[in-house]
């Protein structure tokens, strides 16, 4: 994808969006996703807590409008808890009629049972090769968008041709996990609820470990394992709506091609 494909229109976004082409190559190398709510296993290439950014994304907000050309077959979407992973993925679904796949939903087990913390995840979520299994073969496929956490993100970035990372301050993330509590969501099965405890747990978990160790691994992956995608950076909601309105819609049957 060249960078003159495209461009996504400003509205005074600099410090907010920025768009990385594929041309990266980075020196760091790290895979660590601490053991936690996917269940999976730390590895011992180097510190995260410490890795430094080696990528630099653009200063101002040209963005590689593959959408408009019908390139864009496999999205994506990473980013903290509470970041609206989902419903970015949801409405770039339904502009690009690709279909979504929320792979937190196909790890949480269906049934109706409260998340209380460490127990329910080891007696209600996929086992962890299992779920890797999973995700290997859905991201074979031709076409998808999909959201989830840390684990794995390898296999889904590996095979993107475009990467969305929802980069938003903790309060914001904060702020959505609260507004949404035990709300019908598309990233947990029917009928499961989240109890008190474990809303807790993902607030000290935004606020502590996203920015020291989560954070900084997606940032070494996005390095190690993007470097055929387009990775778009953004930082704000305001950043996430001047996004998403620059996706075209699908055309109505019947009408004529705009």
């Amino acid at each position: 994808m060249r960078a003159n494909e495209g461009r996504l229109r400003p509205w005074g976004l600099k410090r907010a969006l920025s768009v990385q082409s594929p041309s990266r190559d980075c020196s760091q190398t790290c895979c660590r996703d601490p053991a936690g709510y996917h269940g999976c296993s730390p590895s011992t290439d180097h510190d995260c807590s410490t890795a430094s950014e080696s990528y630099s994304f653009a200063e101002d907000i040209n963005f590689v409008d593959p959408v408009h050309y019908g390139l864009v077959k496999r999205v994506a979407v990473v980013g903290c808890i509470g970041a609206g992973k989902s419903t970015v993925a949801r409405v770039l679904g339904e502009r690009l009629d690709i279909e979504v796949v929320h792979l937190d939903r196909l790890w949480w087990q269906p049934g109706d049972y409260k998340i209380l913390g460490a127990e329910t995840i080891a007696s209600h979520t996929m086992p962890s090769d299992e779920f890797r299994q999973l995700e290997a073969r859905i991201v074979a496929g031709e076409a998808w968008i999909l959201d989830g956490g840390v684990a794995n993100i390898m296999l889904r970035l590996a095979r993107a041709d475009t990467v969305v990372f929802l980069d938003h301050p903790r309060w914001l993330c904060l702020w959505q996990l609260l507004i949404r509590h035990n709300r019908n969501r598309p990233d947990y099965p029917e009928g499961v609820q989240e109890s008190i405890g474990w809303l807790w747990l993902l607030v000290k978990w935004i606020w502590r470990t996203w920015p020291s160790e989560r954070r900084p691994s997606v940032v070494a992956a996005i390095d190690k394992h993007a470097g055929g995608a387009t990775v778009i950076q953004l930082r704000t909601r305001r950043a996430v709506r001047a996004f998403l309105d620059g996706v075209p819609r699908p055309t109505p049957p019947g009408s004529p091609p705009s």
